[in-house]
């Protein structure tokens, strides 16, 4: 918990860093607009409700300080006007400050989704970016929070929270400034008591929000897969009639995220109640100050006008400030994450060189791979030529993934190196060599998407190839699958492919690699559950690529 006690400006430094040029400059925006709009406000009131409170109690025999101003402003020949054209030209500025705090809350609004946006995508880039083994040791239900949410709370709770309190902080200065100069004494002694207050306020709700706040959290992730779990199992529901353990689990799950999210709504309207309350005993205790220092009836009434309005727009802006200090810091974790995930040390690219346009030959020499103190593979040496189906064999754990994610370059082995026609190459995360293989697993991913996006795997729509990929279905033997209908290739196959059987996933999945045109083929036991007729087939366009001068290496039991 260490963390979430950063000092003020530091955190602020972590908030403009993440939110980028836009949000920066849109932060300092937002902070001079809602600032203007806030001095007009405080203007047309501070002006309109002292002026009808006075001209409501106007004396025949002016006395006071205040009461000698107005007099004099309103009897000079500049001014000599009716009240009720001045309070009309103070509706209207009113009403242009209402104009403009819609298009402020529109652009504060639209920028903080733009700052959410922008980090998602950033998240999601990290995503792709962050090393196989870490991908396959994480947690998609954290994942999916972390990209989805994660930024949505920074951007409102920290982002907007800043520029609430940058606002606010310059309305209070403004306000205190003008009731100084009104009367120093009652402001000491209001604001000595609004001070108390607002102080036991912010203690209050500190107290139970950062608590509030880490059980959401924990809840948000646990309920996400509760619910993911709970739909990926829908078969297996439905064959042992366990619908209702799993409603219930996620029932359970929702109902704990629910009873914290009322305690955090109850917790956010607290201050204000605190602080309504506070401004009806100041009212009390500025009477009580009128009568003691003997103020007439008018000035008394147009001076406790001015607190009034000062108060009126003086205790939303202290209940803003405590709310949005205390989002800052129970929602911290956001920033926290953000940091972890997007602040990494900058790693100079080493540039990779060229890769040679016909790959000849693969060679590994020596090659070591342990995970802690387990040693999977220990100077593994072997030569792949090109032509060639090599296939790789061993009992469980013997280390065939291992071995096919280092040629495929997912690990970087520790011990070993690797060579491409004879000269010593780096295939881990090496783009250039990506674009030069491609990988058909024995569960293959099926995107939510017609047949043509599937095998197009990533392409735009008007650059998808559509005579070459049902040229393609042909030789995976699809073609005739994908005659049936009028949709073609444009068919949807559902969610993970629900519409194909295994042997269509697995041939659609080949038909992806093939459209790639690689050099290099990866496959992955794709034999597996097979019909001897989608096996036969498999088989025989194996046999046909490695003919043709591609590298095909694979995993197989048989």
């Amino acid at each position: 918990m260490a963390k979430s006690r950063e000092p003020f400006f530091q955190t602020l430094k972590d908030t403009l860093s993440l939110s980028g040029r836009m949000g920066r400059r849109g932060f300092v925006i937002s902070c001079l607009m809602s600032v203007f709009n806030s001095f007009l406000e405080i203007f047309t009131l501070a002006t309109a409700i002292p002026l009808i409170l006075y001209y409501i109690a106007r004396p025949e025999n002016p006395q006071g300080k205040f009461v000698e101003i107005f007099e004099q402003i309103l009897n000079h020949s500049l001014f000599n006007i009716s009240i009720m054209i001045v309070l009309l030209v103070l509706a209207l500025l009113l009403l242009i400050k209402n104009l403009v705090g819609t298009f402020i809350s529109y652009y504060q609004i639209r920028l903080s989704f733009g700052v959410a946006s922008s980090l998602s995508e950033q998240l999601l880039k990290s995503y792709y970016d962050q090393p196989y083994l870490e991908y396959a040791a994480g947690n998609s239900g954290e994942h999916h929070n972390e990209i989805n949410n994660t930024p949505a709370v920074f951007s409102y709770n920290a982002f907007l929270g800043y520029i609430n309190i940058f606002s606010e902080l310059a309305v209070v200065f403004i306000l205190c400034i003008g009731l100084i100069i009104v009367s120093p004494y009652i402001f000491l002694v209001t604001t000595s008591f609004f001070a108390v207050i607002s102080l036991a306020a912010l203690w209050i709700k500190n107290r139970y929000a950062r608590k509030i706040s880490q059980n959401k959290r924990s809840l948000y992730t646990s309920t996400s897969k509760s619910l993911m779990k709970a739909l990926d199992v829908f078969v297996m529901v439905q064959l042992f009639q366990k619908d209702q353990f799993f409603i219930n689990t996620y029932a359970q799950k929702l109902r704990s995220l629910q009873a914290e999210s009322v305690k955090d709504r109850v917790l956010q309207n607290l201050p204000m109640r605190i602080l309504e309350l506070t401004g009806f005993l100041g009212v009390i205790i500025l009477m009580y100050l009128f009568n003691r220092t003997g103020k007439n009836t008018v000035e008394m009434t147009t001076i406790l006008g001015l607190f009034a309005t000062a108060a009126y727009r003086i205790i939303p802006s202290f209940n803003k400030l405590i709310s949005q200090s205390v989002n800052i810091k129970s929602n911290h974790y956001a920033l926290e994450i953000l940091k972890k995930r997007l602040h990494k040390p900058e790693v100079m690219e080493e540039k990779r060189p060229d890769l040679p346009d016909n790959i000849e030959s693969i060679s590994v020499q020596n090659l070591g791979i342990s995970y802690g103190s387990k040693t999977v593979l220990q100077n593994l040496s072997l030569d792949i030529r090109a032509g060639e189906v090599v296939g790789i064999t061993g009992e469980s754990g013997a280390g065939k993934s291992t071995l096919f994610n280092v040629l495929i370059g997912f690990i970087e082995p520790k011990k070993g190196k690797t060579l491409l026609n004879g000269q010593a190459f780096e295939p881990y995360k090496n783009p250039k060599w990506f674009e030069k293989i491609a990988f058909v697993g024995q569960n293959p991913v099926i995107l939510d998407g017609s047949i043509a996006s599937n095998i197009a795997f990533g392409v735009d729509p008007e650059h998808v190839d559509e005579s070459r990929i049902e040229s393609i279905l042909k030789q995976v033997g699809l073609a005739k699958f994908c005659g049936q209908g009028q949709h073609g290739i444009f068919k949807e196959v559902g969610e993970n492919g629900a519409q194909l059987s295994g042997g269509e996933k697995r041939r659609i999945a080949l038909a992806r690699a093939l459209y790639k045109e690689p050099d290099v083929f990866f496959f992955d036991e794709i034999t597996n559950d097979l019909d001897q007729v989608s096996a036969n087939l498999i088989y025989g366009l194996l046999q046909k690529l490695s003919k043709s001068g591609k590298v095909v290496i694979w995993i197989t039991h048989d």
